[in-house]
């Protein structure tokens, strides 16, 4: 997958591009969930104002601008690609915030059964951002004495997890979470040649269990033991 193959890459200037404000517009706008859709309605470009110019017109064909093309080209290691493209799904999800607000029950949009087309336009999407920072925080985040193991609830992709086992010989790692994103998130860890330190287990932490002495945690915090 592509999503798998880039993730592989390696971007020395992933945490700069966020700590100096160098992401594009684009990227912003859909990690507000403001996103930019980059597809054409009735032969046009439906690109939003904040967005910019992403695309060039040339001879009646669209190509991407060389400011864009760092940040929407699948080859770049730094592209955010499939997840702009992934928030085409937010719009359903926003567009319940009314009922949502009144009832005060979930949209439901992690409901999708395994196997769903969702689960690897979210994952590949999650994946390509987590690629900006993952690198930095496991260096900066310091574990208490030697690490063994890392339970991450509501890891995904498991990259962060990933780049901790990376930074620390002896750590192994479990990644929980729902059966979809689980079953992405192994195969970009195997293609990453990871399966032997990091491992995804189907759950949620109100369904799961835990041997006595493990630290539950939950959205992507980690927890060692």
């Amino acid at each position: 997958m592509a999503c798998c193959q880039a993730a592989s890459r390696s971007a020395p200037a992933n945490w700069l591009a966020v700590a100096a404000t160098f992401l594009p517009s684009i990227s912003i706008s859909a990690w507000s969930g403001c996103a930019a859709r980059l597809w054409y309605q009735d032969g046009s470009a439906a690109v939003p104002p904040a967005v910019g110019r992403p695309v060039a017109v040339r001879a009646g064909r669209y190509r991407l601008s060389r400011s864009s093309r760092r940040w929407l080209d699948p080859e770049s290691g730094l592209s955010l690609a499939q997840f702009v493209a992934g928030t085409s799904d937010y719009w359903a999800w926003w567009s319940e915030l009314d009922e949502v607000t009144r009832n005060g029950q979930p949209a439901g949009h992690h409901d999708a059964p395994l196997g769903d087309p969702y689960w690897r336009r979210y994952i590949c999407g999650q994946l390509e951002l987590a690629r900006l920072s993952a690198d930095e925080i496991a260096r900066k985040l310091r574990l208490p004495g030697d690490p063994r193991s890392l339970l991450e609830i509501g890891g995904g992709h498991g990259w962060f997890s990933a780049q901790l086992c990376r930074h620390y010989p002896r750590l192994t790692a479990t990644v929980l979470d729902l059966p979809g994103s689980a079953a992405i998130g192994r195969e970009i860890i195997a293609r990453a040649g990871m399966a032997d330190r990091v491992e995804h287990r189907d759950g949620t932490r109100r369904q799961t269990t835990w041997a006595a002495g493990t630290t539950r945690c939950c959205a992507s915090i980690l927890s060692t033991t």
